[in-house]
């Protein structure tokens, strides 16, 4: 789960947008927060295909490329979540999300949660909090009991 805290962008030192938009998700060991960049985002995709991104927006730099299937990009010459959004549009198959930092990490969101629910909890409970989150359930998982891939959407939807 994540939940926005809203600031404003600062220059670094190194000359990188940081920004102070921070989002926290939880899980079973603490709180984290990550610090979403108002300039990079990622394209999930196989790393030889063409780049939907940078077919629209020639100008945005290479940050990194990972040797699985994410690209990173930097755009300095439109708002990353414009950039999305038309990326979107051009191909609605696409995968794309804006990218955060924590802990010295760049991280995007490739799409689904993994849940691992308390053990007390039984098939018809766990259903039934789905259901009030508005969640469905993709497939449960062999990691342990009560745990399931939940739907998620790339990216932010909000």
């Amino acid at each position: 789960m994540l939940t926005a805290g809203i600031a404003q962008a600062n220059k670094t030192k190194a000359g990188v947008i940081s920004t102070n938009n921070v989002y926290t998700w939880y899980d079973s060991r603490g709180s984290y927060n990550a610090s979403l960049m108002p300039n990079l985002l990622a394209e999930f995709g196989e790393p030889d295909s063409q780049s939907t991104v940078k077919s629209i927006q020639p100008s945005v730099k290479t940050l990194v490329t990972t040797r699985g299937a994410v690209r990173i990009w930097q755009s300095d010459a439109e708002p990353v979540a414009q950039l999305i959004s038309k990326s979107r549009a051009a191909q609605p198959s696409g995968a794309f999300s804006p990218v955060f930092v924590s802990g010295g990490r760049m991280r995007a969101l490739p799409g689904n949660i993994i849940i691992q629910f308390k053990p007390e909890w039984s098939a018809a409970k766990i259903n039934e909090w789905l259901k009030t989150q508005g969640l469905t359930m993709e497939s449960s998982l062999q990691a342990g009991d009560n745990t399931y891939v939940i739907h998620a959407g790339i990216g932010m939807n909000n």
